[in-house]
């Protein structure tokens, strides 16, 4: 599987809407590892046996689930210039980001 570029999960998200944890950046000849933030088990670390249940049960909530993973990584990816897009890109992104977070809130409350 091809791994997607910044451009096409910008796409991915413009209309319609795995990695490891840790990603290596090489820094002055070094390999230094980054943390991806913003993970759902981290942002609803109390409810994670709620958002495994629904991923399995619910198509649509898996959906949004991946999609939130995959944006959350392209945007991990643009802010530690693994692959560098501009401000305004990731502003953009991270607003979509934070309207999955809200849908998935949103399934998560009435659990």
């Amino acid at each position: 599987m091809r791994r997607k570029s910044s451009q096409a999960a910008a796409g991915l998200f413009n209309g319609a809407a795995k990695a490891g944890k840790l990603t290596a950046k090489k820094q002055g000849g070094t390999d230094r590892m980054s943390h991806v933030a913003h993970e759902l088990h981290e942002e609803f670390p109390e409810q994670a046996e709620a958002i495994h249940a629904l991923k399995a049960g619910n198509a649509h909530f898996a959906r949004i689930a991946e999609d939130y993973h995959t944006l959350n990584r392209a945007i991990h990816r643009m802010e530690t210039n693994v692959e560098p897009a501009d401000d305004a890109t990731i502003e953009d992104l991270k607003r979509k980001r934070l309207a999955l977070k809200d849908e998935i809130a949103g399934f998560l409350a009435t659990v």
